[in-house]
């Protein structure tokens, strides 16, 4: 075959392929190009392919020719108009019943004499004491002081000695209070006494916590009982802008039963009644109050005219 033969032939080559491409073109632009104009684009009411199928804005569906992809349009959310904004002070309230589940015993460790070194040392003897005493239990020491006495006489005073003291304290499970009493009341009890025993609970940040909680919701509920009585008001925004809790009480206090200085102090767990914590919180809200508009559905406004 000739050089020439050999050039038509590739230029009659590159031609059929030229027109396959075309075609292809033709066809994958008939099949896909709706939905890719719908997703590039968004949804438009009306819309005319290759096949000049339409697809109807009312009903999202295809006619005429071979049927495309349908895709709805979605009508308008409904708007609304700010009315008005308020704000609303309130008080929240809340409480719970507890049981103390810790004991928090305080001591106080004292001793009197002539000489200052002398009753320093007995009281650091007796720090000693009572630490060995209560074995495994965590013992916490204050800074000890020591103060000057006086012997009054008509105007004059005179210094008579001196005094050392100590506080401790012990903090444990109330199971255990009877066992602690009991081994302190072993010791010189003109030298270690016990001061008093106050109740707590463990968990009293989990406590808080949900009675904030609590106390917030109880304001928020009043604050919708005010702003509902403003009239045509479709719906309602509360923003808390301001929540300061004012007051939050344990009274949980010292029940024991026996005397703790007796021989065989003993304490009583069922003598601890549950007790009531509160707490109090002040908020201020801000309301934002709108009125409705009626919803408008574009995809009628937008609906082709028929003849």
């Amino acid at each position: 075959m000739s050089k020439l033969g050999h050039s038509l032939l590739t230029i009659i080559n590159i031609v059929i392929l030229i027109a396959v491409l075309i075609g292809a073109s033709f066809f994958i632009g008939a099949q896909y190009g709706p939905q890719l104009i719908a997703k590039v684009y968004g949804p438009t009411n009306t819309l005319h392919t290759a096949q000049s199928d339409v697809v109807s804005s009312n009903t999202g569906t295809a006619s005429g020719g071979k049927a495309n992809m349908p895709y709805p349009v979605p009508p308008r959310e409904p708007s609304k108009q700010l009315i008005t904004s308020a704000t609303f002070h309130t008080i929240g309230v809340a409480s719970m019943k507890v049981e103390p589940d810790i004991a928090i015993v305080n001591i106080l460790i004292t001793a009197e004499d002539k000489n200052a070194d002398y009753a320093v040392n007995l009281v650091k003897e007796y720090m000693g004491n009572l630490q060995d005493v209560l074995g495994d239990y965590k013992v916490e020491f204050n800074n000890m002081s020591v103060m000057p006495k006086y012997r009054y006489i008509v105007n004059t005073s005179i210094l008579s000695g001196y005094k050392a003291s100590v506080y401790a304290k012990v903090r444990i499970d109330v199971s255990k209070l009877s066992d602690v009493l009991n081994k302190i009341t072993k010791l010189d009890q003109s030298i270690v006494r016990i001061q008093s025993i106050n109740f707590q609970v463990s968990n009293i940040e989990e406590i808080k916590n949900k009675l904030l909680t609590q106390a917030i919701n109880d304001a928020l509920k009043k604050a919708r009982a005010m702003a509902y009585g403003v009239e045509e008001v479709d719906s309602y925004e509360f923003l808390l802008k301001e929540a300061s809790y004012q007051q939050f009480h344990m009274p949980i206090y010292p029940v024991y039963k026996g005397d703790a200085y007796a021989e065989e102090p003993s304490f009583d767990i069922n003598t601890l009644t549950p007790q009531t914590i509160s707490i109090t919180v002040n908020t201020t809200w801000k309301v934002n109050m709108y009125k409705l508009l009626p919803p408008v559905d574009y995809r009628d406004d937008a609906a082709p005219e028929t003849n």
